[in-house]
């Protein structure tokens, strides 16, 4: 009959399925119960009130919008007082009491239920987050029946799971309790507030609403460095709860039994004759702050770190690694102590799961392959190399410097095209001089030559035509068309000269001239290579010190095309000689939206250029939605962007040792380093919580773009503030 109802009241239409599970699905006790009418109500709206729109299944966009805050740092959403300003007010209660979960001790998950998901990996055992879920509310329910009580302990409901699982309980509880034991941390405001509290001698206690035992949670209040408190009242012991309130009163009763006040407080003269007063700080709205101050305390509501998670956080996650991310990143937004500026705060919520993730992907790589070194590209390297030391510190890296600027000097005699197209098509239009261009690509030598240069459709003989087979006979018809031909030639040279101007420096490069000084700088290639020449020489003398005798090096930069790593590459085999092999690891490659759209394509099949966030290949909707055109390149730049100024290129000094040039430094330094801060901040913090856990950093490119696609909605607004302290483009000169 059960199965039944299901189908018809549920399966049978596919929008009132969606809607009851996401009201009914994790939901227990009250909740549980008022989704089965929220189920009738629907099936009554479709059926007898014809809200036949309620069977249309629910849209689901591909891509995730919320409004992100953009006036002021999401961190300033929620203020709370100042630690020691929160400690004095307590202070003026003789009993202060604190809740646990969420206000003392954080779990590093946006959803208590999350810590589940590594029990269950620990068990190996599938879908064990939602059974465990289950088992609670069935343990909770036949508790009720018996007792008349919700409270069950970890023990109760591991007797529940064992029947459901045949999972052996006292392993389960072992493991789920060393899982909470070693995963909590303390809540860093709230650890303030109580050691100012401890330091005045004030009586602290613990009161809280949950399975486990007070032993365990001693344990767990002890690790995290709460120490001197005089009880814990937990739920499960007593049989008494906060939510109604009944725990609230056993506290109170058994202190006023304590004191020798207590008579006085029969009397009614409490305030007068200074009895026992209470305090107490939660998080939970109801629990915490209602039925707190309605039995005799007074509540000190501490907002959940979680509220805004809805309305910030991104979800289109692996629930693992998402619940991880979105619960670090509320813990730290909004504990009280956070005061970190926009710059640091988008380094930490929107680059640094992106940096962690590639990071760890670069590891893994290295050590499959076999790889010895990692070469870290600068500018954008920097952080990368900062990042992977802290998560891997036993590991061979190297900063080295390279430039789009470097690499296409360097490699010109190898990639002539790439040359011409970064030198000269990359600045058409952007009412730049010859002169200057020449003097970007340190060819001052050529200035003298530019006026004088004429173009190869000027010359003579420029205009050939195939030579007519006409018979003998016609011989005279023959000579006449040649001298016709001969005439339309010159004709047509006279033309183009009436029209042509010699270049000059001052010039602006044009879609009109860019052809023409293109074929200029062909016409003195050789002097070309030849400038460049010294720069290769200092160049291979750096690099062979670098890499010593590693014969193996990943090249990583953050994309776009290759072109860094593939310009090493080339010169490592044929310029340099160094023997070994080079293989280049981008974060992304070239796009739909690129002109060049495939261009590393062949690298990518044949594993010398490696793609961590999307190729062509892989998570092909990001290789889609990432547009340069729309300054996507930019804002990933930018979460790896240095303060270091632009690398020109290598040199010998006068003492012939390997000299390096730079071009202009940034103009926010400050900012930058602001959103390295943020970035490591969260590696660090991810680092600390997760150690124990080496699989949870096996970050997906998908789950680590997955913030950055958040703060690209309603047409990059947020990432658009963010940018406007900047002034990067990406262009020949930069990284």
């Amino acid at each position: 009959m059960r199965e039944r109802l299901y189908a018809l009241l549920v399966n049978r239409q596919e929008g009132i399925a969606q809607r009851y599970h996401r009201v009914h699905d994790g939901r227990m006790g009250i909740g549980r119960f008022l989704s089965y009418f929220y189920l009738l109500w629907l099936n009554v709206a479709y059926y007898l009130l014809f809200c036949r729109w309620l069977g249309t299944p629910l849209a689901a966009p591909f891509y995730e919008e919320k409004r992100l805050p953009v006036k002021t740092p999401e961190n300033m959403l929620v203020r709370h007082p100042l630690p020691e300003h929160l400690a004095e007010e307590l202070m003026k209660y003789d009993i202060i009491s604190f809740d646990i979960f969420d206000t003392l001790v954080f779990r590093p998950f946006s959803e208590p239920t999350d810590l589940f998901y590594i029990v269950g990996q620990k068990l190996g055992y599938l879908d064990f987050k939602r059974i465990r879920m289950e088992a609670e509310y069935c343990a909770r329910g036949r508790k009720f029946d018996r007792c008349g009580s919700f409270e069950v302990n970890l023990s109760e409901i591991w007797e529940q799971l064992e029947g459901m699982t045949g999972l052996d309980r006292t392993v389960g509880m072992q493991v789920e309790t060393e899982a909470e034991l070693s995963l909590c941390y303390a809540n860093p405001y709230m650890r303030q507030v109580y050691r100012k509290l401890r330091e005045c001698g004030r009586r602290i206690v613990i009161t809280s609403d949950m399975y486990l035992t007070e032993q365990v949670l001693d344990q767990l209040l002890q690790r995290c460095g709460y120490e001197g408190y005089e009880k814990i009242f937990v739920s499960c012991e007593e049989q008494k709860s906060k939510r109604s309130g009944k725990l609230f009163d056993y506290v109170r009763k058994y202190y006023l039994q304590k004191s020798q006040e207590t008579e006085r407080l029969r009397q009614g003269d409490r305030k007068k004759r200074g009895g026992l007063t209470f305090a107490h700080v939660g998080d939970n709205r109801h629990s915490d702050f209602k039925m707190a101050k309605q039995h005799g305390f007074t509540a000190f509501l501490y907002p959940n770190i979680n509220q805004n998670t809805l309305l910030y956080r991104c979800y289109d996650m692996s629930p693992v690694i998402g619940g991880a991310y979105r619960g670090l990143v509320n813990n730290r937004l909004y504990s009280g102590l956070c005061r970190d500026s926009r710059n640091r705060e988008y380094g930490y919520v929107y680059g640094g799961l992106f940096v962690t993730g590639y990071c760890s992907f670069i590891h893994r790589y290295c050590r499959t392959h076999g790889i010895e070194k990692i070469l870290f590209l600068s500018r954008d390297g920097e952080i990368l190399k900062k990042a992977y030391d802290l998560l891997y510190p036993e590991e061979e890296t190297a900063y080295v410097y390279w430039s789009r600027l470097a690499a296409a000097k360097l490699s010109a005699g190898y990639m002539k095209y790439d040359y011409l197209r970064k030198m000269i098509d990359h600045k058409v239009g952007q009412n730049v001089s010859l002169e200057d261009i020449l003097k970007d690509m340190e060819l001052e030598d050529l200035l003298c030559n530019l006026t004088d240069f004429v173009p190869e459709y000027l010359r003579e003989g420029y205009y050939r035509e195939f030579a007519l087979e006409i018979d003998e006979a016609d011989a005279r018809k023959k000579e006449r068309l040649e001298k016709q031909r001969q005439e339309n030639r010159e004709r047509k040279i006279v033309n183009r000269r009436k029209n042509w101007k010699p270049m000059k420096p001052e010039d602006k490069l044009t879609y009109a001239n860019a052809r023409e000084f293109a074929d200029f700088i062909c016409s003195n290639w050789e002097t070309v290579l030849r400038l460049y020449q010294i720069q290769r020489e200092a160049a291979g003398v750096w690099y062979r010190e670098v890499i010593g005798r590693s014969q193996s090096v990943a090249a990583v930069d953050i994309g776009w095309a290759g072109s860094g790593a593939a310009a090493l590459k080339v010169l490592f085999e044929k310029e340099w000689k160094i023997p070994c092999q080079v293989t280049g690891i981008v974060a992304g490659t070239n796009t739909i939206h690129n002109a060049e759209p495939y261009m590393s394509e062949t690298m990518l099949q044949d594993g010398s250029l490696v793609s961590y966030l999307y190729s062509a290949a892989e998570n092909r909707d990001l290789w889609k939605k990432h547009n340069p055109a729309q300054m996507y390149n930019v804002y990933f730049e930018l979460l790896t962007s240095s303060e270091q100024p632009s690398f020109q290129g290598f040199y010998f000094n006068k003492a012939g040792e390997v000299e390096l040039k730079f071009q202009k430094p940034e103009s926010n330094p400050e900012g930058i380093r602001e959103i390295q801060e943020g970035i490591l901040a969260f590696v660090g913090d991810y680092k600390q919580h997760f150690e124990a856990y080496p699989y949870m950093l096996h970050i997906s490119g998908r789950d680590a773009y997955a913030p950055m696609l958040l703060a690209a909605g309603f047409r990059e607004r947020y990432l658009k503030k963010i940018n406007k302290e900047f002034d990067l483009t990406i262009g020949i000169t930069e990284n």
